[in-house]
């Protein structure tokens, strides 16, 4: 089985528990004799070793607003940089994966390249969710057009996983997606 796996952290390019998650899953699935293609922002030409059966794409991403260069990063540029990591990882993927057997994203952040990819090519598609807009914004003022993207991850994805109960029951109760 080969996993074509949209990302937006990995160690040791990084901002948080989502690249730890990342790199905990990928050892997981290649225990198991998953292949991976891993897709995740182009920073700088830093290398990354290959594992066996993992290879790494690095899109191409502006870099003064990638994850992991600046501590200050104007919103409407992040939101713009997310918006072009996923017409560019849609593209490099039309060219490089596909061969995979899936297509596997996380977080709002790589929804838009993960339902699309599925649209062209037929893949199942999972979606973890490590947190909500609603958990982001502590429940005051969350972005709208964010959760409208979480909803259609969630409404198009094959299979949903929550990365805990409260989650689980936050997407049941806030997007109507069944518990199970």
């Amino acid at each position: 089985m080969k996993c074509g796996m949209i990302g937006w952290e990995f160690p040791p390019f990084k901002a948080g528990g989502l690249g730890i998650h990342c790199l905990e899953l990928t050892r997981g699935l290649l225990g198991l004799g998953v292949s991976i293609d891993f897709y995740m922002p182009k920073t700088d030409d830093r290398p990354i070793p290959p594992g066996d059966g993992m290879r790494f794409l690095r899109v191409p991403v502006e870099k003064d607003i990638a994850p992991y260069e600046r501590e200050e990063v104007n919103l409407a540029d992040f939101f713009d940089a997310v918006y072009h990591y996923n017409l560019r990882a849609v593209d490099l993927f039309s060219e490089e994966s596909q061969d995979v057997d899936l297509i596997h994203c996380h977080d709002w952040i790589t929804v838009k390249a993960a339902v699309e990819l599925k649209r062209r090519f037929g893949k199942p598609f999972i979606f973890t969710v490590h947190s909500t807009e609603y958990d982001r914004s502590a429940n005051f003022f969350p972005v709208e057009w964010i959760i409208e993207i979480e909803k259609e991850g969630l409404d198009n994805a094959d299979l949903v996983i929550a990365v805990s109960e409260r989650t689980k029951n936050l997407i049941h109760d806030r997007y109507n997606i069944p518990a199970d």
